[in-house]
């Protein structure tokens, strides 16, 4: 069987797109893990200092942008396969 230039790009953006996926959605849980721990070592409910309290707002925002972004990649890749053949 030959697979032509496009077919191979195709199945290639294919396979990377879901793997990256797919490790995002891995990734999921045990971020959350140590994002969690870092909060409670700051003891983020009674934040001390303006400098604590501004790292627990970066630490809430950081759990949706971490696994967002991986995702946001593996998507890219998926929909750039019209774009590259």
């Amino acid at each position: 069987m030959v697979v032509n230039k496009n077919g191979m790009v195709f199945f290639f953006t294919f396979m990377l797109g879901i793997s990256i996926i797919v490790l995002g959605i891995a990734l999921a849980s045990p971020a959350k893990e140590v994002i969690d721990n870092a909060r409670s070592e700051l003891s983020c409910n009674s934040p001390s200092t303006d400098w604590d309290e501004a790292t627990c707002y970066f630490l809430d925002i950081q759990k949706f942008y971490l696994i967002g972004g991986i995702l946001l990649i593996g998507v890219a890749i998926l929909g750039a396969r019209r774009f590259i053949t």
